[in-house]
Formats: structure tokens, sequence, C-alpha cells
């Protein structure tokens, strides 16, 4: 018995064709040179590869759907963050006079303030120089009162500001007149 090829001893099947397919691959087995086996392998390798590259393709549609789907949701996000922040740029444009506004109502209110304390200040000083002048005062009178009008004649002669005949006048009333208080208090005690 002769021996039988590797090849025969695979897997055989009996196929029955629909009409005319048979006639259909002999002819294209003759067409591509070569045997009607060879012929109904390449068109069974043909469809599973088709199917496998359908089930890809499958595959890649849905991705595609998912990405487009994805790709739609983002492009709305993005649309309604840019409406926010248009929304929020037309605002801010909107108070930027009334901010500028503020801060020079701030600025001038921090210059009243600093105005205020100066004042306060002054205040403070002139307060304390009248605290003084009255001090000065009472030391003179009780001076005057004990006969004496050394400190009221030093206090005129050491002061930095020169009078004018009318205050001269006046100041020597004001001497004339402590030294008469002085006399008839001198007098009573």
């Amino acid at each position: 018995m002769a021996q039988q090829s590797k090849s025969r001893k695979l897997d055989q099947y009996i196929v029955r064709f629909p009409d005319g397919m048979r006639d259909r691959l002999k002819e294209l087995a003759e067409e591509h040179n070569r045997s009607l086996n060879a012929e109904i392998i390449d068109h069974i390798h043909k469809g599973l590869e088709h199917e496998r590259l359908l089930s890809v393709i499958d595959s890649r549609e849905r991705e595609i759907a998912l990405l487009s789907t994805q790709s739609t949701e983002l492009i709305e996000s993005t649309t309604r963050r840019e409406e926010r922040l248009y929304t929020d740029l037309v605002t801010l444009r909107r108070l930027q006079p009334e901010n500028e506004a503020l801060k020079e109502t701030i600025k001038s209110k921090d210059e009243i303030i600093e105005n205020l304390q100066e004042s306060i200040s002054l205040m403070r000083m002139m307060n304390e120089m009248q605290r003084l002048n009255v001090s000065l005062l009472f030391a003179i009178l009780d001076e005057a009162e004990a006969g004496s009008d050394d400190l009221l004649q030093k206090t005129i002669a050491h002061r930095k500001i020169v009078p004018t005949p009318e205050q001269e006048k006046d100041a020597e009333q004001l001497v004339l007149e402590m030294r008469r208080v002085a006399k008839i208090k001198s007098k009573t005690s």
C-alpha cells in the first residue's frame, strides 16, 4: 500500500456545497492556480479573518462612540465653563470702577484718620502747654501775692514771641491788675 502523505492523515471533512458553489470555487482555484482544497481553505481563512476584523471594527466603533460621547460632554462642559468665565469677567469689569472708587474712599479715610491722629496729638500738646501755662500763672500770682513780680518779669523777658505794642500794653495792664489784686489780698489777710 502506498504511503499516505502527511496532509492526507489530517482531519478530513465531507462538505456539502450549495448548488453552484462548488463550480464557482473550481473556477476561482483555476484562476489562482491552486487546488480546490487550497481555494476552500483560503476562503475559510479569509472568512475567519473577516469575522475577526469585523469584531475589531465593532470594538473600534464602540470606542469611537464612547470617545465621541466623552468629547461631546467635554465640549459642553468646557462651553459652560467658558460661559461662566465670561460672565465672571463681565462682572469683574463692571465692578472695577466701584473697586477703584472704594480704594480711593479707603485712601481718603486713611488720610482723614491720619489727620485726626495728628490733630489729637497737637491737642494733647496744647493741653499740656495750657496746663503748664496755668501752673506758671498760679506761680506768678502766688509770687505777686507775696509782693514780688520777678517771675512775671523773667517770663516776659524769656518769651520767644515778640509781642506787638498792643500785647505789651495788655501785659502791663495784667501786671498792674495782678499787683492790685495781690495788694488787696495782702491787706485782707
